[in-house]
């Protein structure tokens, strides 16, 4: 993975999910009702604080707290994802990806992150989609780079699959949904 790739893949994953943890009122659809909503983001905002600079066993300890106390907030557990994918729990880092976006649908935030991390994983075809969902999503603070993103994905099949048909479907799509172009056509 290149450079740019992985700097491009930690601005979606942590600051989207930092800039998204507050205010809270700004996620209406994505909200549970539990007296802990508060203490669980900060909590799992602490967790990718500590992920961020390498100490696991507290973040792991943070992001269980958070879990405890909101067993159904699609941004904590979208940063449990990221936890578990951080150490190598793909399988978990799946299951926690995939049930916030069951809870928040609609959020560009969590579809984006959900997208990044199944074409990190492999799941090109699957990744894209979700990253092109996510940046068309409206008042989606993110949606550049979340193009920018889905455009990275579509050259790993270009530059280490070899997979052109697939990758010029994905250009075409990219140049024509994205309002930035970035292949010549």
């Amino acid at each position: 993975m290149t450079r740019k790739l992985l700097s491009l893949m930690l601005f979606l994953n942590c600051s989207a999910l930092s800039s998204c943890l507050f205010p809270p009122h700004q996620h209406g659809s994505m909200q549970t009702v539990t007296p802990n909503l508060s203490a669980a983001r900060f909590n799992a905002e602490l967790g990718l604080h500590y992920l961020q600079f390498g100490k696991i066993n507290s973040a792991k300890e943070k992001f269980n707290l958070a879990l405890e106390q909101a067993p159904n907030d699609p941004l904590v557990l979208d940063a449990l994802g990221f936890y578990y994918e951080k150490i190598g729990a793909h399988d978990l880092a799946n299951q926690y990806y995939f049930n916030a976006l069951l809870i928040a649908p609609h959020s560009g935030t969590i579809r984006s992150n959900y997208g990044a991390f199944l074409c990190r994983n492999g799941y090109v075809s699957e990744g894209v989609f979700y990253l092109v969902d996510a940046a068309k999503t409206p008042h989606y603070p993110h949606a550049r780079n979340t193009y920018q993103y889905a455009r990275y994905c579509a050259e790993y099949l270009h530059n280490n699959v070899g997979d052109n048909t697939e990758y010029n479907y994905y250009r075409k799509m990219l140049n024509q949904s994205s309002p930035i172009q970035y292949w010549a056509r």
